[in-house]
C-alpha cells in the first residue's frame, strides 16, 4: 500500500510538472495592483467593478463561453480586437436606440456598433453633465449614463497607450530610439544653433510626443508604476512614465517593460512568455509583504463571493424553518439551522475581509452599512433565541440577512464598495463610534420590527397563549430601550464629530434629523407601554412604523439631495423604498385588524 502511494505522489508531481505552464497564468495576473480612485487595488477588482458598471454584470459571454473580468481587462489593454465586438452597453430606452441608429430589438450594443456615433454621444454627455442631477430627465439620465460607460471604457483601453495599430512593447522601443535625437534637436534649437531639416523633424516629432505624454499623464485614471509600493503618492501613470524619458539620465520603472512583454506574449499566445513577464512583476510586488497580503486578500473575497452564497443559504434556512413550522420535522429544523450558521459565518467572513482590505471600521459608506446592519440584527436574534428559546432566530435571522444583502448587492453596481466616499468619513475613531453605534440602533429598530411581523402571521396559524404573547411583548420592549439607547448615544457622538468637522454641533439636517427621528420615535414606543396606553397590538403596529422611520432616515434622507450627509443617492432606490414603506403600512393595517 505505501509503495503505491509513492508511486501515486510521484505521478502527481510529475502531471504537475508536465502540465505547469500549459495555459496562462490569469489569476496571477489578476493580483497585480493599480492605484484607481485613491487605493491600492488588484486589477481583478478593478476589472469586476468596471465591468459591472459598463455592462451591469461582472460575468461576460463570448460565443458561447465565458471570459473572466481579468482576461476581459488584459484584452483592452492589449487592444485585442474582440473587446470591439463585445456586446458590453445596455440600452433599454427605445428613443435613445432610434437616436443612434441601432435595432430597436436589440439590448445590447458593442463598442463597434456605436463607433460611428461616439463624437455625438461625447458632445451631448458632456452638455448634460453641466445640468443638474436632479433636473435631468430620463433621457437625459439614460444618455449621461451610456456616456459614462463608453468613458470608462477608453480610459481602459487607454490605460498604456491609446494606438490600436502598434503594441506597448513596439510603441517603447520606437519611442526610446527616437526620444534621443529628439532631445538634441532641443537642445541645438533653445542653444538657437541651426537646424538640418532632419532636425526639425525630429523637434517637431518631439515636441509632439510631449503634448501627447503630457495630455496622457494628466488624463489617465490609472497608476501601475510605483516608486514605494506603500505610499500612494510615489505610484505614476503611463505618461509621466515616458515624460521621465526627457531626462538623459532617467529609466522607465521596470514594471513597464514587463507589462508591454505581457501583452505581446497574450496576443501571440505565448505560454511560457506570458508566465515568466507575469511572474517577474509579482516578484516586485512581493517586496511589499503589507501591499501582498492585501492585494491577495482582495482577489480572494471577491473570488469566494461570500455575500452571494450567503444570501443562497439564508434563503435555504428561511424555506426549511417554515416548513418546519407547516410540518413539524426535526430535520428541517436542523437544516434550518446550520445553513443559517453557515450563512452568518460566511457573511462574518465577508466583514472581516473587508475590514482587513480598507484598514477601516466595518461600516464606511451604504454598502457597508447595509452588511452590517444584518449581521448585527442576525446577532440578535441568536441572543433572543438563547435566552427565549421559541425556535423564531432563523426565521428572523435568514429573512433580515437576505434582505440586507440584497440591498448591499444592487449598490455594489454603483461604484467600488471599499471606497470612503467622503473626505469627512476618514476619521477610524468617529467610523469606529458614531457610524458603529447608530448602525446598531437601526438594526435593533429592524429587528423589533421583524418580532411583531412574525408575531402577527403567527397568529394566523395559531392562537398564543397569555404566556407566549407577555414573552413576545418583553423581546419587543427590550430591543426598543435597546434600539433608544444606541440611537440617542450614536447621535450625541455624531453631533460631536459634527462639532469637529463642521463647527457645530446641530445644524437640523435632514441625515441629523432623521437620526433624530429614531429616537424619538422608539422613546415614544416604550413610554406608550409603560405608561400601559398599548398592548401587544398597539407595540406591534408601531414596530412596524419603526421600520418606516428607520428606512427613511437611513435612505430616504440621501435621495433628497440635500445636506451635508446627502451621499449615496440612488434614483432606482425611490421606487424600492416607496415599496417597502407600502408594505408596512399594510402590515400596520393587518395587524389593527387581526389582533384586536
Amino acid at each position: 500500500m505505501k509503495l503505491i502511494l509513492k508511486y501515486f505522489c510521484i505521478l502527481l508531481l510529475l502531471s504537475q510538472a508536465m502540465f505547469a505552464n500549459k495555459e496562462l497564468d490569469i489569476n496571477a495576473f489578476s493580483t497585480l495592483p493599480v492605484l484607481y480612485n485613491g487605493r491600492i487595488q488588484p486589477l481583478d477588482t478593478l476589472a469586476r467593478q468596471s465591468l459591472l458598471i459598463i455592462h451591469e454584470s461582472s460575468r461576460l459571454q463570448r460565443d458561447n463561453h465565458k471570459l473572466s473580468a481579468s482576461q476581459w481587462l488584459l484584452e483592452m489593454f492589449s487592444h485585442n480586437p474582440n473587446v470591439y465586438k463585445d456586446k458590453l452597453f445596455k440600452i433599454d430606452l427605445v428613443d435613445l436606440k432610434h437616436e443612434l441608429k441601432l435595432d430597436p430589438k436589440e439590448k445590447y450594443f458593442s463598442y463597434q456598433s456605436l463607433s460611428s456615433q461616439l463624437g455625438i454621444i461625447e458632445e451631448k454627455g458632456r452638455k448634460i453633465a453641466d445640468v443638474d442631477k436632479k433636473n435631468r430627465s430620463h433621457y437625459q439620465s439614460n444618455y449621461f449614463d451610456l456616456f459614462q460607460k463608453i468613458s470608462l471604457f477608453l480610459a481602459l483601453q487607454n490605460a498604456f497607450i491609446p494606438f490600436h495599430d502598434i503594441s506597448l512593447d513596439q510603441y517603447i522601443s520606437s519611442y526610446q530610439s527616437t526620444v534621443k535625437n529628439g532631445l538634441q534637436a532641443f537642445n541645438n534649437y533653445n542653444a538657437s544653433k541651426p537646424l538640418s531639416p532632419a532636425e526639425q523633424i525630429q523637434l517637431i516629432g518631439f515636441n509632439h510626443s510631449f503634448k501627447f505624454h503630457k495630455t496622457l499623464a494628466d488624463t489617465s485614471l490609472f497608476y501601475f508604476f510605483p516608486k514605494n509600493l506603500d505610499d500612494t503618492k510615489t505610484w505614476t501613470n503611463t505618461g509621466s512614465q515616458f515624460l521621465k524619458l526627457l531626462d538623459p539620465n532617467a529609466k522607465l520603472h521596470p514594471l513597464l517593460p514587463l507589462y508591454a512583454a505581457c501583452f505581446k506574449a497574450y496576443e501571440a499566445n505565448d505560454i511560457q512568455a506570458f508566465n515568466k513577464s507575469v511572474s517577474q512583476m509579482t516578484q516586485y510586488v512581493n517586496q511589499s509583504k503589507k501591499v501582498q497580503k492585501k492585494l491577495s486578500l482582495e482577489t480572494s473575497f471577491y473570488k469566494i463571493d461570500p455575500f452571494t452564497k450567503a444570501m443562497a443559504l439564508y434563503v435555504l434556512s428561511f424555506i426549511a424553518i417554515l416548513l418546519y413550522f407547516l410540518l413539524n420535522k426535526n430535520f428541517l429544523h436542523t437544516l434550518s439551522k446550520y445553513s443559517c450558521y453557515l450563512a452568518f459565518a460566511l457573511h462574518s467572513y465577508g466583514l472581516i475581509a473587508r475590514m482587513l482590505i480598507t484598514e477601516r471600521p466595518p461600516v464606511t459608506n451604504l454598502y457597508s452599512s447595509a452588511v452590517f446592519v444584518g449581521w448585527f440584527a442576525i446577532v440578535l436574534s441568536f441572543i433572543q433565541e438563547r435566552y427565549f428559546k421559541n425556535k423564531l432566530s432563523y426565521i428572523i435571522a435568514s429573512t433580515l440577512g437576505f434582505l440586507t444583502l440584497i440591498i448591499a448587492h444592487h449598490l455594489s453596481a454603483q461604484s467600488d464598495t471599499l471606497e470612503v466616499m467622503q473626505a469627512v468619513l476618514n476619521s477610524n475613531f468617529w467610523l469606529a463610534t458614531h457610524v458603529i453605534v447608530i448602525t446598531l440602533g437601526y438594526s435593533g429598530t429592524f429587528f423589533a420590527g421583524a418580532l411583531g411581523t412574525i408575531y402577527l402571521f403567527g397568529s394566523f396559524f395559531k392562537k398564543f397563549s397569555t404566556e407566549q404573547t407577555k414573552e413576545f411583548s418583553q423581546m419587543l420592549v427590550g430591543i426598543i430601550a435597546f434600539s433608544l439607547l444606541f440611537s440617542f448615544v450614536g447621535t450625541v457622538l455624531g453631533g460631536i464629530w459634527g462639532d469637529q468637522s463642521w463647527g457645530r454641533f446641530w445644524g437640523w439636517d435632514p441625515k441629523e434629523n432623521g437620526a433624530l427621528l429614531i429616537v424619538i420615535w422608539n422613546a415614544i414606543i416604550l413610554h406608550a407601554r409603560l405608561a400601559k396606553l398599548i398592548k401587544i397590538r398597539g407595540l406591534v403596529i408601531m414596530s412596524l412604523f419603526g421600520n418606516i422611520v428607520t428606512s427613511f432616515s437611513w435612505w430616504g434622507v440621501n435621495m433628497l439631495g440635500v445636506g451635508l450627509h446627502s451621499y449615496g443617492f440612488m434614483e432606482q432606490a425611490f421606487f424600492w423604498l416607496a415599496a417597502y414603506s407600502l408594505s408596512q403600512i399594510t402590515i400596520m393595517a393587518i395587524a389593527a385588524i387581526k389582533l384586536r
